[in-house]
């Protein structure tokens, strides 16, 4: 099994240490990271309040670098209602509905256990 030793002080030292990991890793984490990003998504979608549909079609995920993802829900100028939807408005007493956020959180607790699970299986070889 290959051993990785990393200690990581600030983003900067996280960066270099990411660089250093073998290809191998370095996949097995986008793809952890993708399949997280999915995940989100997919709860978004069978989560997101419906009128017309239009917010809910917006909902994807994204490739944001070499190993990050990330969940992106809106278009400009076709979904600017996307905030009143999540946190709620005053103009009408909206309440709020919140998708994303809770979507979010639920990845964040997985988070860790899947990188840890995928990095140590690409690193065993």
């Amino acid at each position: 099994m290959a051993s990785v030793r990393v200690t990581v002080e600030g983003i900067s030292e996280l960066e270099n240490a990411l660089k250093k990991l073998p290809g191998a890793a370095r996949t097995a984490l986008g793809e952890a990271n993708r399949s997280l990003a999915e995940t989100a998504a997919s709860q978004q979608r069978r989560t997101v309040p419906r009128a017309t549909g239009r917010l809910g079609s917006t909902i994807r995920t994204e490739q944001t670098g070499r190993m990050a993802w990330a969940t992106q829900t809106g278009r400009e100028g076709e979904t600017d209602y996307l905030g009143i939807v999540e946190y709620g408005g005053t103009k009408k007493n909206q309440p709020a509905r919140p998708f994303v956020r809770p979507a979010a959180a639920h990845a964040e607790t997985r988070h860790e256990q899947i990188v840890i699970a995928a990095l140590r299986k690409a690193l065993a070889g």
